[in-house]
């Protein structure tokens, strides 16, 4: 604020003492604010975008979890992935592939035309 565009830096030399005075003025200001917000406690109302954890609920085991949020099991069919995003995509595709060998094979397979296949290895 007291620096805004030089003018006061490049103003005469009487005139540092205002700019000391603002400087000063803004570090008070600036502590008492900060000293305002961590002496005063949040507010403990619920807000509605809290998150409220209920205690009380029994979990899920894994078959409940599967049918609550139908998941399905097994291998993906590739050639109608590649062939619903090749019908969609404008441009060429990159593809990435890190897995077992049947699978990458399976995608060198199916990946034609539109897609750029790259094979990954990740060490652990």
């Amino acid at each position: 604020i007291a620096t805004y565009a030089n003018r006061l830096t490049t103003a005469t030399s009487a005139q540092w003492i205002l700019l000391r005075v603002v400087q000063f003025c803004a570090v008070v200001v600036g502590c008492y604010l900060a000293l305002l917000v961590t002496k005063f406690p949040k507010t403990l109302a619920p807000v509605s975008d809290d998150v409220i954890d209920h205690h009380d609920k029994v979990a899920m085991n894994s078959d409940d979890v599967a049918k609550h949020f139908d998941v399905q099991s097994g291998r993906a069919d590739l050639s109608e992935i590649f062939q619903t995003v090749e019908s969609g995509a404008k441009g060429s595709v990159a593809v990435y592939v890190c897995g077992p060998k049947s699978l990458i094979r399976s995608v060198d397979a199916n990946a034609h035309g539109k897609f750029q296949v790259h094979h990954e290895d990740f060490e652990m």
